[in-house]
Order: C-alpha cells, then sequence, then structure tokens
C-alpha cells in the first residue's frame, strides 16, 4: 500500500506534548494543536518559534504526516502541542522551567479528560539526577499519563540521568539508540543490572 496516497493518518485522535526547543508551524507537515495549549517559558521566543530545529525535528519522528512529503511519523497526524523551554541555541531551561512543563502537559490532559491512552508527554532532553523530576514524572505517569523518554546521548549509565531515569515504572518509556547493525550505538544511554531497569527499548 503506497502511504502517500488516501487517508493514513492513523495518528489522528492522539495527542503528543513536545517540551523542547518549540515546534514550526510552518512546516504543513504536522498536525499543531489550535486550542492555546501550546506554551513558550522563553522571553520574546513563542511556542512556534523553533530557531535550534530540535523540537520540529521530535515533533516530525513523532507525527510527520503520510502525505508524500518528507518522513512519515510513528504516528501520523497526531496533534501536537509544543511546550517550549529551550531556547534558540538550545540551551536556556533549568530542570524548574522543565518540571513547570511537565505539570503543566499533565494539566492539559486531565483538565480536557483527554483519553490517556491516547496521550504522550515527550522529553527527548535530560541533565544531570533529579529526584524532584524523577518524582514528578512518576507520580503523573502512576495517574496513567504516557511518558516517552530519550535515554541520552552521553554513553553513561541512565541511572545517573534525569528524566530517564524515571523509566521503571508503568507509563514511563526510556528509549536508547541502536546503529546500523542493530547494536547499542557508541554514544547511547544504557541501563545495566544494578539497581531498577530503567531502559525500555531502543530504537534506530
Amino acid at each position: 500500500e503506497n502511504l502517500s496516497e488516501g487517508n493514513n493518518n492513523f495518528g489522528e485522535g492522539t495527542y503528543a506534548f513536545v517540551i523542547d526547543s518549540g515546534v514550526l508551524n510552518s512546516t504543513d507537515d504536522l498536525n499543531i494543536e489550535d486550542n492555546g495549549w501550546s506554551k513558550s517559558w522563553i522571553s520574546g521566543e513563542d511556542a512556534f518559534t523553533d530557531g535550534n530545529g530540535h523540537g520540529t525535528h521530535v515533533a516530525g519522528t513523532i507525527a510527520a504526516k503520510a502525505n508524500g512529503k518528507g518522513v512519515i511519523g510513528v504516528a501520523p497526524g497526531a496533534l501536537i502541542t509544543s511546550l517550549k523551554v529551550f531556547n534558540s541555541s538550545g540551551g536556556g531551561a533549568s530542570y524548574a522551567t522543565v518540571l513547570d512543563a511537565i505539570e503543566y502537559a499533565a494539566g492539559i490532559i486531565e483538565d480536557n479528560d483527554l483519553d490517556k491512552e491516547k496521550c504522550v508527554i515527550n522529553l527527548s532532553l535530560g541533565g544531570p539526577l533529579s529526584l524532584a523530576i524523577e518524582s514528578a514524572v512518576k507520580n503523573i505517569a502512576s495517574a496513567g499519563i504516557q511518558f516517552a523518554i530519550a535515554a541520552g546521548n552521553s554513553a553513561v549509565d541512565v541511572d545517573n540521568v534525569s528524566p530517564a531515569g524515571a523509566g521503571d515504572v508503568e507509563n514511563v518509556y526510556t528509549v536508547s539508540a541502536s546503529d546500523n547493525k542493530n547494536k547499542m550505538a557508541s554514544f547511547s544511554n544504557w541501563d545495566d543490572f544494578v539497581g531498577d531497569d530503567d531502559v525500555d527499548v531502543a530504537a534506530p
């Protein structure tokens, strides 16, 4: 079947909250929410600016439409909410900001009574261990809200990285990277058998 023909945007009706550097709303390849949910924590840059490009790239991986143009996301047509915590250079976020964005996303899901089976909060970011971040992720996940979290690219054990280290509970999916030989990518963070099992899956 040719994915560029007909409506193959089977992600429609699902929701992805992208906590990142913003998501451009000018690609014509994404469904961007128009409910006023998107938010920026960066002064002078709204949620739909992305001078860094990372947030838009992540949103495309998640939800780029099956429209014969560019890439196809894993949930093509999913509704993207942009929660911008990084500035144009890809920095500027504190854990306090990320924590606020996580709680804000969970609030939208709860307040609008969205089907939690059809929602994900995406965190393709990380830093040193933060018990506050991991506690928040685990508390929200215990209410049935799902997270997709990058393991990170520092070649270290995720036990020392947040939010990836929160991956040992239900509804939190920490993803490490595999290479073109289907082996662990040299740069990818990983998990060992000591402590909790945080990494759930590896993907190219």
